[in-house]
């Protein structure tokens, strides 16, 4: 995240501080001062990582075949806000984690990038033929140009 602060303070005492008021998993990888006018942090944004679960009813054996035709594609047309556009790009990889029952895990990586474009798990499920399915969706990692950032750590 970007802080901006009232007063200067070094980045050791910022780490501190805001340790003791982080809710316990989650750590801060890091403190670091930029110019007023640097880019935002979003600005750094190319990929976003989610562990989908997905009440599919299907085996593991049609899931990875759904995940395999989709990777295979050369297009992936969907449409969003009236507009058409090609979700394949936008698909960075697809990884079945586990099948158990009728639900699946799905590793989802999409571009999350202003001049790119910005994947949508919703819509990589709705392409995976799962649109209407009962789904949970956890966003575990950011990747930004200069780092990555793992699910349970803060760049501040």
């Amino acid at each position: 995240m970007d802080v901006v602060l009232t007063e200067p303070l070094e980045p050791a005492d910022i780490l501190r501080r805001l340790a003791l008021t982080l809710p316990a998993g989650i750590a801060i990888a890091s403190v670091a001062q930029v110019s007023l006018n640097a880019p935002a942090l979003q600005a750094d944004l190319r990929w976003a990582e989610y562990l989908v679960t997905v009440e599919t009813g299907e085996s593991r054996a049609q899931i990875e075949a759904g995940v395999q035709a989709l990777m295979e594609a050369s297009s992936a047309m969907r449409a969003r806000r009236g507009k058409s556009y090609d979700l394949r790009p936008l698909v960075l990889s697809l990884q079945v984690e586990a099948v158990s029952g009728s639900s699946a895990q799905i590793v989802v990586r999409l571009r999350a990038d202003a001049n790119a474009g910005t994947g949508r798990p919703d819509e990589v499920l709705s392409a995976l033929g799962w649109g209407d399915a009962p789904v949970q969706i956890h966003r575990r990692k950011l990747g930004f140009e200069t780092f990555e950032v793992p699910e349970t750590s803060l760049r501040v």
